[in-house]
């Protein structure tokens, strides 16, 4: 009765999920859900600004600039907190510094 059970992934899942197991093996690492999140959290924001390089017709140099600028891991990495109080800290801090730079521009 105690059966394992399988999930099945698509292929572009599965190629993503092999590239994570494949990085974590040179770590001696075994990858949970965390890290499958944060690395798809990275791609999606690669992407995104590639799309808005395109949009904006930014030459290779530019658009290098670019992603070098605003892929930074502070933006794909989630904080983990322990408690419910420090996760609204943190939405509060994160306001402040959002109209903080809004203000500067």
């Amino acid at each position: 009765m105690n059966q394992k059970k399988t999930i099945q992934l698509d292929e572009k899942t599965k190629k993503i999920y092999d590239k994570i197991i494949e990085k974590n093996k040179k770590l001696n690492k075994i990858p949970d859900g965390f890290d499958i999140f944060v690395y798809l959290i990275k791609k999606q924001n690669e992407k995104l600004l590639n799309k808005i390089a395109d949009d904006k017709n930014m030459t290779d140099y530019e658009r290098s600039l670019f992603i070098e600028e605003f892929l930074k891991i502070g933006y794909y990495m989630p904080n983990l907190t322990s408690c419910k109080s420090d996760e609204k800290a943190q939405i509060i801090m994160l306001k402040k510094q959002y109209h903080k730079i809004k203000k500067s521009k």
